[in-house]
């Protein structure tokens, strides 16, 4: 607990730089930061007083809108320092909630219009941070044995992942202007790819050269109650 009050100080203090290099005023700073961001002033409160972290995504706005490199406000110099582990698990990263129809369409989420969209925190150690939730939207991954990812479960689909034999992924079907959640297989005697259900009362499909694999899915979960939402305030 003195640990995270430690990081959430030298945050507090990192910001205030960031304000000062920005000319932003001693008094109303706070209230006019909250205004840029589009926040509550109680919000841009807690984070000047170290009581709380903004969620990733706003410590990238943070960064862009003070002109500061965003690793610099987020993390000082404790990564540098091997802390970086730590700190990650304290700033959850935030993923955005895509609707099937946004899919495939690199333009949707942008930096202008990141707030039309709800970010969920994940659990998992990605490789890069282009990623984004689905829930998925039918049974054909609902198996009664082994691997199951049932309908509306919230799956983690990141985007630079090479996708390999055996993996779970979404594609791009553009022949049928679909876009489905399967899983990847190789055929070890002839090459031939196919996109397989888990279902088994579905057939599985051989991957069309016009397919595109836009991404792996590296997280499932499946919860009774409604997923914390990573945009937040952490306390």
């Amino acid at each position: 607990m003195v640990q995270t009050e430690k990081l959430r100080k030298e945050f507090s203090l990192r910001l205030s730089q960031a304000l000062d290099a920005s000319k932003y005023p001693p008094h109303g700073r706070g209230i006019r930061l909250a205004r840029e961001l589009g926040v509550t002033s109680k919000a841009v409160s807690k984070w000047l007083s170290g009581e709380s972290f903004p969620r990733q995504a706003m410590i990238e706005s943070i960064a862009r809108l003070l002109n500061v490199d965003y690793l610099w406000l987020q993390h000082g110099s404790a990564a540098e320092k091997g802390e970086s582990g730590l700190i990650n698990a304290l700033f959850r990263r935030g993923f955005p909630l895509l609707d099937w129809k946004d899919v495939g369409h690199s333009t949707v989420l942008t930096d202008d219009n990141f707030k039309n969209y709800a970010f969920y925190a994940s659990g998992s150690k990605l490789d890069s941070n282009d990623a984004f939730w689905l829930k998925v939207k039918d049974d054909t991954m609902t198996s009664p044995v082994g691997l199951c990812v049932p309908i509306n479960s919230m799956i983690l689909v990141e985007t630079d992942k090479q996708a390999k034999a055996g993996d779970l992924v979404i594609v791009q079907l553009a022949e049928l202007d679909e876009v489905t959640f399967k899983q990847y297989v190789v055929d070890a005697g002839t090459n031939q790819k196919y996109l397989k259900p888990l279902n088994t009362h579905f057939k599985p499909i051989e991957l069309p050269d016009s397919a595109v694999i836009i991404g792996v899915v590296v997280e499932s979960r499946m919860s009774f109650v409604k997923p914390d939402l990573a945009d937040m305030t952490y306390s």
